[in-house]
């Protein structure tokens, strides 16, 4: 495997370019929010959850096996099986979607996805496409191309939907903007693995696809279906409030999940990306457990003080950005803030398990994720009114949330009362963040100057964490 630059260096490499494509994806948002319906970004919405869910899974989770071959021409083999069997499925949705589209939405309870049905198989090879070529460049060490490429498709995608806006073609524009973007990173992305790495797919042949999908095989036996519960519980919800609640209703989740995803993905993606190859390069060695637990320090003392700041201000920020029309996804996105900080804490290392062999205890931890995420929906979703179904499914995935986040931090090497200390220290963090804008609100009412507040504060902790180092600590007993 190709020598790397350090693992953190790596990060802040990815980290940068996150933080471009993110700002850009905020803007565009705002924009969008103005031009756009709610019932367009409800389309959106489902289309969106639609290729996740199908995009992720076409790969049968061999995507997951091609950071962990020793030898990078075993790794070319990997990615090729993975983007032949990506084609093979992608081409079985399309069947599927264009000739039986209107069936496949009447039994899926998601109507609105009928008028643009047509362009979900090309979403699924472009989501598959990323996800493939993503984990071969981080593999490879090319992570100033997955800098550059996540900046591109960020750019492009939000021209091509704000120009589509604009031209009144209503929600298939946000659905092609968003597929142009995919395509638009990966053949970027593509070029770049023609220029440098094309000489390791020389071995390439029908026998040793077969050889390394027979052994990688515990990845779509098992890793398969734990994938599934894991994709399922995040892309699932907007689909169910989709065809209980309408459109809008998925439209205003949409939103307030966008605004306080967007911190995650900056994460995910800059740390996500070099993690995985680099523990699983390192497993079984004292450098593994000093990454792995390290990182769970930074992203619980750093990032989760930050998506709460975010989230519970989101009420009042909300509406004053993207318009009053908006504000029942602020306070929808309120709700989802303790969720989603847990989330932006676990998301990066969640790949644990999978390098530890576990893949069937990872598999039952999703599945008991997705039924606490899922039961308030079938129980209540036709008895009770749509916000209070919404507050008991916020309630019961925070609580199915901490107890991963407790499983996985003890995988990476954390006991107990650590993570206990260190879930702590982070929620003191969060209510100092808290206290000036929540007090300055309070005392003069005023929305924009919290918002200036929750900006100021907002821009110095995202400064502090881009110049933080992000070097692991020796362990210690409390935090």
């Amino acid at each position: 495997m190709k020598k790397k630059n350090s693992f953190w260096g790596n990060v802040s490499l990815i980290l940068v370019g996150s933080v471009f494509a993110q700002v850009i994806s905020a803007i565009a948002l705002v924009v969008l929010a103005r031009i756009y319906t709610p019932d367009d970004l409800g389309v959106l919405g489902s289309y969106v959850a639609t290729i996740m869910i199908l995009g992720c899974l076409s790969l049968l989770r061999y995507d997951l096996a091609i950071p962990l071959p020793k030898r990078d021409e075993d790794g070319a083999k990997v990615l090729t099986l993975s983007l032949c069997i990506l084609t093979i499925l992608s081409c079985i949705a399309g069947i599927g979607c264009w000739g039986y589209g209107e069936k496949m939405t009447e039994i899926c309870r998601v109507p609105n996805l009928l008028e643009v049905i047509w362009v979900v198989p090309f979403g699924i090879f472009g989501i598959g496409l990323g996800l493939a070529i993503t984990a071969w460049m981080s593999r490879r060490g090319h992570f100033h191309g997955v800098s550059l490429s996540l900046c591109l498709q960020s750019v492009t995608q939000a021209v091509s939907q704000i120009g589509m806006g604009f031209g009144l073609l209503g929600a298939l524009g946000l659905v092609l903007g968003n597929w142009i973007g995919q395509i638009a990173a990966g053949v970027y992305n593509l070029s770049i693995i023609w220029q440098k790495d094309r000489q390791l797919f020389k071995g390439v042949s029908i026998q040793a696809l077969s050889e390394i999908a027979s052994k990688y095989r515990r990845f779509p036996l098992v890793s398969f279906w734990a994938g599934c519960a894991m994709i399922l519980n995040h892309h699932l919800p907007i689909l169910l409030m989709s065809g209980l609640f309408g459109k809008a209703y998925a439209g205003f989740y949409l939103v307030g999940q966008r605004v306080l995803h967007m911190p995650i993905a900056l994460i995910s993606r800059a740390v996500g990306g070099v993690f995985l190859p680099e523990y699983a390069r390192t497993h079984g060695t004292e450098e593994s457990d000093k990454i792995a637990s390290g990182l769970f320090r930074k992203l619980i003392l750093l990032g989760f003080p930050f998506q709460l700041l975010i989230g519970l201000t989101a009420p009042i920020t909300i509406p004053l950005i993207f318009g009053e029309k908006w504000a029942h996804a602020g306070w929808m996105a309120a709700w989802l803030a303790p969720w989603l900080a847990l989330s932006l804490v676990s998301s990066p290392i969640s790949t644990i398990p999978l390098v530890h062999g576990q893949q069937g205890r990872e598999m039952l931890a999703q599945l008991g994720l997705m039924l606490s995420r899922m039961i308030p929906f079938w129980l209540l979703g036709n008895t009770w009114e749509p916000d209070e179904v919404f507050q008991v499914f916020a309630i019961s995935t925070t609580v199915s949330s901490v107890l991963y986040l407790f499983w996985i931090a003890s995988l990476a090497g954390e006991t107990l009362v650590s993570i206990v200390l260190f879930l702590g220290n982070a929620l003191m963090r969060s209510a100092l963040l808290l206290i000036s804008p929540l007090c300055l609100h309070y005392f003069f009412q005023s929305n924009w100057l919290t918002f200036a507040v929750v900006a100021l504060i907002a821009s110095l902790w995202l400064m502090y964490l881009c110049q933080s180092k992000w070097r692991p600590k020796a362990k210690s007993k409390d935090a």
